[in-house]
């Protein structure tokens, strides 16, 4: 038993609600099927899964793809396309972890406020938060890119919620 109640409870977003690493696997298979046949690697699961293991979030978005570049040419027209690309379907990719909903409904009922706290960019991360219905179960969403502060700042934890 708890000698004082929860004050407020605050969440990472990637891999802690929502399964990027899984999204990187839809991106990924997307991808082998979509983009030009003449390259592509020839072993699509491990592909996909070697992808996906990279989608944890210690790896630059363009790291990936100048890889995949080189392993795959002609598979993007460029880097920037590449990027642009990911960032643009990724969002549409991510899922909310099994009884993630449930657990942010449970708080919300016993009156405990709720608050997502995530790196990245503002449009990527805004739009895997509509998309997974995160932001509507949640009291506060802050986006790192939108404060000029990233995790592990501690600045960023004593923001004031608006």
């Amino acid at each position: 038993m708890m000698d004082q109640p929860i004050k407020n409870v605050l969440f990472d977003l990637d891999n802690t609600l929502i399964d990027r690493s899984t999204a990187f696997a839809r991106l990924f298979e997307h991808w082998y099927h979509a983009l030009p046949i003449t390259g592509r690697p020839t072993d699509k699961e491990e592909f996909v899964s070697r992808m996906a293991l990279r989608g944890n979030g210690s790896e630059p978005i363009p790291d990936i793809y100048q890889d995949v570049l080189e392993e795959w040419p002609g598979s993007f027209s460029s880097l920037e396309a590449a990027v642009d690309a990911h960032f643009s379907m990724l969002p549409n990719l991510v899922a909310l972890h099994p009884k993630a909903e449930l657990m942010l409904r449970n708080f919300r009922a016993h009156g405990v406020p709720v608050g997502v706290i995530t790196n990245g960019y503002s449009k990527v991360q805004w739009s895997k938060l509509r998309n997974t219905g995160i932001a509507a179960l949640v009291e506060a969403c802050v986006v790192s890119e939108d404060l000029g502060i990233r995790k592990p700042d501690p600045a960023i934890f004593t923001m004031p919620w608006s």
